[in-house]
């Protein structure tokens, strides 16, 4: 497959996708979706009625930017590429964890039935393991704190910010320009760190 693969950081308002090939990302993105009942409504935003809608877009959106972005080796080959995602946080409560296992399967399964991808090419990986590997690239000084209980240096806690800068420390400040928290800028910081952990894990 080109050594080809998609990481996804999926949610229903902010799905943040980059396609990488050999070992680099060349093309990203967050599909953005919204109720269509919404009182405000932002530019860049698809608005749809009901959560049903706004998951059938998601995955047409991702699909559509596979079939862009593949690289075929033969004029007849099915794609079939590796497809990474963020692992579901079970210790979660509510609707909107609801909605999001009902989008994790979804994908799941239109892109096996589209033969985007198939089951033994899905791979998924939890936030903390995405977040260990970010702090990895903080530069080393950033990579811990004093414990105010016991004075001793404690591993830093990830939060969006810290996130990010470890992006910017691998890639540069450019390779996000253009995004705002408002617009996916941690939701495209951690579909790059899925797919930074894929390589790793699968000797990419």
């Amino acid at each position: 497959e080109n050594n080809q693969f998609l990481s996804l950081d999926q949610s229903i308002s902010k799905c943040a996708w980059m396609y990488w090939i050999d070992g680099e990302p060349v093309a990203k993105g967050v599909i953005r979706t919204g109720d269509i009942n919404a009182k405000t409504k932002s530019k860049g935003v698809t608005y749809l009625d009901g959560v049903d809608e706004r998951i059938r877009f998601v995955c047409e959106k991702i699909e559509e930017e596979v079939r862009t972005h593949y690289k075929a080796m033969y004029t007849d080959y099915t794609i079939c590429i590796p497809i990474v995602l963020e692992g579901l946080s079970f210790g979660s409560a509510g609707n909107a964890t609801r909605d999001l296992a009902g989008l994790y399967y979804t994908l799941k399964y239109s892109l096996e039935e589209s033969e985007i991808s198939c089951y033994k090419k899905m791979y998924t990986y939890v936030p903390t393991s995405i977040k260990a590997l970010a702090r990895d690239y903080l530069p080393e000084a950033e990579q811990t704190v004093i414990s105010p209980k016991t004075s001793k240096p404690i591993k830093v806690k990830m939060d969006k910010k810290l996130m990010v800068k470890a992006c910017q420390e691998v890639m540069g400040v450019d390779f996000l320009k253009g995004y705002n928290y408002s617009t996916g800028l941690d939701d495209i910081v951690d579909a790059y760190w899925l797919g930074k952990l894929y390589m790793i894990k699968e000797k990419k």
